[in-house]
Parts: C-alpha cells; structure tokens; sequence
C-alpha cells in the first residue's frame, strides 16, 4: 500500500492519499528499525555459545550473557533466539511413537554403496553472523566429492528461493508415490479419490526442467506404472512454492501399452494444499480431435477408393477404345483393299494404292510394261 503513495503528488496530499487508501499516516511514514548493536553481539555470542553447547535453553543462556557481564533478562534471550531460530536439543516425551496415520519414511541412503559424483547430492541452509544483522547462506553439495555445486546468500530466505537458477535430470527406477492413488482417481473419474493405502506404485519416473527466478519449469515428465502411464509439463514455484502443472494420465487396457482411459488432470494450488481437478477443455478438445483425425481418415480413404475407381474406370473405356479403334482400322483395309505398312497411317497408305494404280493406268494407256 506504501508504494501507491506519491508524496511529491501536486494535487493531492499525503494525508488525503492515506485518507483515500484507508492506510494510516503512521503505517507510512513508519520504518522498520534493525536490531541495536548490543542485540547483535548478544546474537553473537548466543550463536557461538549454542554451537559449543546446543542443549542450552534460555536460563542457561542468560547465565552465560550474565558471565560475560551483560545484564539481560529470560524475556530477552527467548525473543533473541526465536529470532535466530536456535532451539535447545534435548530428549522430548514420546517423540518414538509415531502419531496416528502417520507415515514413516525410510532413509534412501542406509546401507548405499556412493563412490562416484552426482551419485548423491545434498542442500543444506545455515547462516552467516555479519556485523549488522546475519545473512542466510543455502549451498548445494556432491556427497562423494564434497563439491559445492551452487549455492546463494542474501539477508532474505525468500530472495534466495525467488533466485534459484539452473537445469536437471531426473530419473528415478521402481518406486511408489504417497498421498496419491492416480489409477483409482482415473477410474472413479474423482479428484478426490484417495483409496486404500493412499499411495501409486511406478516402474520408472525420468524428466528434464529448468529453474529460473525461483521457478522450475518441466515439459517432458515421463511417469511408467503397472497400470497406467502419464506424461506432465508445468511450472512449479520454488520460492512461493505454488503448483501450476497439467498431467495426461491414462490407465493401460492392453498388456503392450496401447488403448486405455485418458483423463488430463490439472494440479494448482500450493505446496501444503494441492488441488487436484480433471481437466475437462482438455478431455473435449482431445475427443473432438480424435473425432476429426477419424473422419479426416475415413475422408482420406474414401478419396482414394474414388480415384481408385476413376483410374480403372478410365483405363477400361481407354482400353475399349483401342480396340474399337483396331477394329475400324481393320475394316477400313478391307474395304480398300490395302495393306498399312509400318510407319504408315490409313490415308497414307491409301494414297499409296491410289498413286500405284493411277501409275499402272498410265504404264498401260501409253502401251508400257
């Protein structure tokens, strides 16, 4: 609301713009102060002090600032802390039962054999103490070479998420996806559907993306399951983490893959609370596409037995005309007595006959041989 305010504005006033945009005059002219500098080397020692010992709670932490001769009471530690996001490490009740329906992932890398790079990589968040304030630092890491593959600093975790930039692969073999059963959600045609189990075992998932301002963009998802298969593209928002991604499954009817049920499946929303919906333009557009290749086909195939036809036809009235044609040669000899020699035409031959029987009537009208 404060960047819609013009203070150097000619007609209007600050106080009437405020007025105008419901914003009080002190939201506006407010501005965030930083921490003292004595909060910053309480920080300070607060931090190194937990790395020595992260089982230290706010008492013993004030006890450690009151060694080192700063007057501060509990309040001011715990907000100091929670600012920093430290919190004490100790044994907490009942924390190895699980809760109610509570999933237990197993751990990917137990008993893993990694010996060679881009085998494994890992992402870890941590930060920087500065002399004003702290910065966060996010790095990524080859577990095997222990090479720092990319990594980003800001004063922000949500600047940092918005840069993220970059390209990758992904494949994946056997394995299974929870929360989400595809193939009872296809045949039940319900978005909603969850199943028994709540879970969608694959044979293979590979695809390739790009990462931009944060955004990771992917056009050739490639997802193989026992009973179904699906292709997706979409964009998926790192640092908002918002979904905005289309996925054409279809649910296998032939052993060899081909045939089936396919219904494009939109997904959006966020990261906590994706919404799944059937894609019902794209279901119309694909069966009026279907329907057109089909007639286009059938069009095709019916032009072709036309010409088919047309070209018999033609070569069968071509055919009866040079018979036709031999026939009325054959009787034109007859009649006039002539042989056609080759290379000849009918007249040609005719004016042979002629021009020798006028050359025999004058041999003989002149008494010649």
């Amino acid at each position: 609301m404060r960047s819609l305010i013009d203070p150097h504005h000619a007609r209007i006033s600050v106080a009437q713009q405020c007025e105008l945009l419901g914003l009080p005059r002190s939201s506006y002219y407010y501005h965030p102060q930083g921490e003292s500098d004595e909060n910053l080397i309480l920080m300070e020692l607060l931090d190194k002090q937990y790395l020595r010992t992260p089982f230290y709670g706010v008492r013993k932490m004030r006890c450690h600032l009151l060694e080192e001769g700063y007057q501060v009471n509990p309040k001011r530690v715990r907000r100091l802390l929670r600012k920093m996001g430290i919190e004490a490490i100790y044994p907490r009740p009942r924390t190895s039962k699980p809760g109610k329906g509570h999933q237990i992932y197993p751990y990917l890398l137990r008993e893993m054999l990694i010996d060679h790079p881009n085998q494994v990589w890992a992402a870890d968040i941590t930060y920087i103490p500065m002399k004003k304030g702290f910065m966060y630092l996010v790095a990524v890491i080859d577990w095997y070479s222990r090479k720092v593959l990319s990594w980003r600093l800001s004063n922000s975790m949500d600047a940092i998420m918005k840069s993220l930039s970059g390209n990758g692969s992904l494949k994946l073999g056997q394995g299974e996806v929870l929360g989400l059963d595809l193939v009872g959600m296809l045949r039940n045609l319900d978005s909603s559907y969850r199943g028994e189990g709540q879970k969608t075992v694959f044979n293979s998932i590979g695809a390739s993306f790009t990462i931009k301002d944060g955004v990771l963009r992917n056009d050739d998802l490639s997802f193989i399951a026992p009973l179904a298969k699906a292709l997706g593209a979409g964009d998926i928002g790192i640092g908002s983490q918002t979904l905005k991604y289309r996925v054409n499954p279809v649910v296998l009817t032939a052993a060899d893959g081909t045939g089936g049920i396919s219904v494009p499946v939109l997904i959006s929303g966020t990261w906590a609370n994706p919404k799944f919906r059937p894609d019902l333009q794209a279901l119309i557009d694909q069966n009026l596409a279907d329907e057109k290749a089909a007639l286009e086909a059938k069009i095709a195939a019916e032009k072709a037995a036309a010409e088919a036809r047309l070209q018999a036809k033609k070569a069968e009235l071509e055919a009866r005309l040079a018979a036709e044609k031999a026939q009325a040669l054959q009787r034109a000899q007859e009649v006039l007595d002539v042989e056609i020699e080759e290379g000849e035409t009918l007249e040609d031959a005719a004016r042979r006959k002629v021009e020798e029987e006028a050359k025999r009537g004058l041999l003989n009208l002149l008494g010649g041989d």
